[in-house]
């Protein structure tokens, strides 16, 4: 992760966008240094010129995986709700262990249908604890990172 701290000279092209209950903004800014012409965060925050913010990335310039930032002006820490990818770890977790129970209660598969379904259940399971943990451990890591940056400030999840 990686943070930038920078102040909004200008912002253009905000756009609003809403999708089965995710919301996210892209907006374009102007800082003394440089011009970003796509630059994603989550919800709907109210962008303005003049912003003063520490801005945490998961990788240096790519302003599309904004994880979270700290407002200088108001001293609140901005990060995304982690409610949803809880959610999914535990349910394909739920599944994970469920598959392996099956393994050790049916030792003997008897057919090549129950090791495919066995093993479909258990990747997919498996794949979904990995996604999904990654992005709840991004989110979690850049409010983590934030509130030691800045200690006495209010977190806002979105």
């Amino acid at each position: 992760m990686h943070c930038e701290t920078v102040t909004f000279q200008r912002v253009f092209r905000v756009v609003r966008y809403e999708w089965k209950g995710r919301l996210w903004t892209e907006f374009g800014f102007e800082t003394a240094q440089s011009t970003v012409y796509s630059a994603r965060v989550y919800g709907h925050p109210e962008l303005r010129d003049s912003m003063h913010l520490t801005i945490v990335l998961d990788r240096k310039d790519a302003w599309s995986t904004i994880a979270g930032w700290f407002d200088h002006r108001d001293g609140c820490i901005r990060v995304e709700g982690t409610s949803t990818e809880w959610g999914y770890v535990a349910a394909f977790g739920f599944g994970l262990a469920l598959s392996a129970f099956n393994l050790f209660v049916n030792r003997d598969l008897h057919s090549t249908g129950q090791v495919a379904g066995f093993v479909t259940i258990l990747l997919a399971s498996l794949f979904g604890v990995l996604f999904f943990g990654r992005r709840l451990t991004r989110k979690v890591c850049s409010a983590y990172l934030l509130r030691k940056m800045f200690p006495r400030s209010a977190i806002h999840a979105d």
